[in-house]
């Protein structure tokens, strides 16, 4: 039969692949109909790769076809594997002389990258998968076969792959790229890897069930899904309230934070937020919400806005799910009991270090015992509720002052240095400028539905005073959140980098305190910053990993390459979310809720928008 000049087209029908009316089979190639055919399998991946790593490898390669399985795949055989690999990596560095050096620091790094990857593994939200890659070569003449191999072989290499044919398997290789799927070479090519892996290489993030029933609408996936979200339901793997979202400026990250602040007060919630860009306020009058200067400046009518730090605002953690009763009753049974006062001085302890970074141990030592005796001349003791008393039954710095006064008068003489000492150290706070944010009872009231403390003024304050009054709020925040179990309400700390500095370690300590907390009285924090590198820095890491690995909910908008690796590392993103995450536009990014994630699109309606908008911020 005279030979006609081959059409490829033909040869992807369904018909023809299935019911050929010519086929032979050879060693390393096969006849199908007018063309010759040979079939690859992948038998070596690239140790690491971005976003799309397998679909660009594979993919708009003339006259070829790919064929890909995925099955379940065998945890316990990835870590052997993982594990072998390790093993002969330190054989490797052992064996390494000293002119190979850099060699044994390349495979000492290796090493490092397995370890974290079998780390990840063992995590009980990783699904593993058993993959293996076809592709099927077509040519018209047994020279242009040879020809399109060469092309097809040069170009998986130089993406760090490594293809065979598998001698006088052809018929084998045949049958698996057909709508037979029976995949015989899997034995022997096949490579099991996270899900996640796979789908970043195809390039998609995959929802994982982010369709929270009682859920509002947030946006969309990459494959046109509502994605509905309830901040409030919990799981075994999302076990709190807590929100962190991150991205630079003009990521969207303002806009998609006041469209949720807007859903939560739809829903009845509580909001608390700190502003220290004056982005909410336009927000707050819409809602009739209620704006209070943290600076200690003075509104329309006059009035100015104190917080008293000595306002008892908490108890000891330890006692978070006893009953009023109950603490009063363990309080008389215990000799050595801890409740609001002594928790309140520990505090305190902290804040006036913060306040004023001088003070010496035995100035903290007297300071501590006329604390105790402040609290005692107001009939205060371990058993009093914050939650259940008046501002005007509270001491003031005033009442310290005088506590202070009359000590010194009855000392002997070095202590009444030290005393001194205090009173001078503290006269800004008891007489002077500082006493418009400090000295008096608080008149802050936060029974609104929407509260905004606009921190703008306050950020151009010394920094032990911006520091202590930023700590002085989180704390009388933490008051109204825990005040009433049942109602949701949040604390929203906007741009909360630029309360980061080295004299903000207490702030940050109380932050992941609440962080932990916060879930037992149905209420959550919510951090939103564009500059991640400020809560690692390694003055505050401890409390700003602690805040940020507190929050069960993520949303991880466009990043900036350093943050985004550092993001990566905390977050333990693959690199494929990384680089999603780098090419993300505006109102786009990564949505971790507990095991769940979605890349996903936030949908905001233009009405919602605009009022976002007014304010400032993107």
């Amino acid at each position: 039969m005279k030979k006609k000049q081959m059409d490829i087209t033909v040869t992807n029908t369904w018909k023809d692949r299935v019911c050929p009316s010519m086929i032979e089979f050879n060693k390393s190639d096969f006849q199908l109909e007018n063309a010759v055919c040979t079939v690859y399998s992948i038998f070596s991946y690239p140790s690491s790769g971005d976003l799309k790593w397998l679909k660009r490898a594979v993919s708009s390669i003339e006259n070829t076809m790919v064929v890909i399985y995925t099955e379940a795949g065998d945890k316990k055989e990835l870590l052997d594997s993982v594990d072998y690999s390790v093993r002969e990596k330190r054989v490797h560095i052992s064996e390494t002389i000293d002119t190979k050096e850099r060699e044994a620091l390349g495979a000492q790094a290796e090493i490092d990258r397995m370890m974290d990857f079998s780390q990840r593994i063992m995590s009980d939200n990783v699904n593993i998968v058993k993959v293996t890659v076809y592709i099927v070569v077509f040519a018209s003449t047994n020279d242009e076969l040879v020809q399109k191999c060469r092309e097809v072989e040069g170009r998986l290499s130089g993406y760090g792959f490594v293809l065979r044919k598998i001698p006088y398997k052809m018929e084998e290789g045949f049958d698996a790229c057909t709508p037979i799927c029976d995949n015989k070479y899997s034995a022997f090519t096949s490579l099991t890897m996270p899900s996640d892996v796979f789908y970043a290489g195809m390039g998609i993030i995959p929802s994982f069930g982010i369709n929270d029933p009682t859920g509002v609408y947030l946006g969309f996936d990459e494959t046109g899904n509502p994605v509905f979200i309830d901040n409030w339901s919990k799981s075994n793997s999302k076990t709190n309230y807590n929100y962190t979202i991150l991205g630079k400026s003009g990521s969207g990250k303002s806009a998609t934070t006041k469209t949720m602040m807007i859903h939560e007060l739809s829903q009845g919630t509580k909001m608390y937020v700190l502003d220290p860009e004056e982005e909410y306020l336009v927000l707050a009058e819409h809602y009739k919400g209620n704006i209070i200067d943290a600076s200690g400046g003075m509104d329309a009518s006059g009035n100015r806005s104190i917080i008293n730090p000595l306002q008892l605002t908490d108890y000891p953690e330890e006692l978070d799910d006893l009953t009023p009763e109950e603490i009063r009753k363990l309080m008389e049974n215990s000799k050595d009991f801890k409740g609001s006062v002594s928790s309140k001085i520990s505090w305190l302890k902290g804040w006036f270090k913060t306040y004023i970074p001088e003070l010496n141990m035995s100035q903290l030592a007297l300071l501590e015992d006329s604390l105790y005796e402040t609290y005692r001349r107001k009939g205060l003791d371990e058993s009093s509720d914050p939650r259940t008393m008046r501002n005007e039954e509270h001491p003031t710095m005033s009442d310290l002052g005088d506590v202070l006064h009359e000590r010194r008068e009855k000392s002997d003489p070095e202590r009444q240095e030290i005393y001194n000492q205090l009173l001078i150290l503290l006269n800004s706070a008891l007489a002077g400028t500082d006493r418009y944010l400090f000295n008096g009872h608080t008149n802050v009231n936060l029974n609104n539905r929407f509260n905004v403390i606009n921190v703008h003024k306050l950020l151009n304050m010394p920094d032990n005073v911006k520091n202590a009054q930023f700590s002085n709020i989180t704390q009388y925040v933490w008051l109204a959140l825990t005040k009433d179990r049942a109602e949701r309400s949040i604390l929203a700390v906007d741009e909360a980098h630029l309360f980061i500095n080295k004299g903000s370690q207490a702030t940050f300590e109380f932050l992941g305190q609440l962080c932990k907390r916060a879930r037992k009285y149905s209420s959550g924090l919510w951090i939103m910053t564009q500059n991640i590198s400020d809560f690692l820095h390694p003055e505050v890491a401890r409390y700003g990993e602690a805040v940020l690995n507190n929050s069960a909910t993520k949303l991880i908008m466009k990043s900036d390459a350093t943050d985004l690796q550092k993001i990566g590392s905390l977050f333990q993103l693959n690199e494929g979310e990384q680089t999603l995450i780098k090419n993300s536009g505006v109102g786009q990014g990564l949505l971790i809720a507990g095991d769940m994630r979605v890349y996903a699109n936030i949908e905001i309606e233009p009405e919602i928008l605009r009022l976002c908008q007014a304010g400032g911020g993107k």
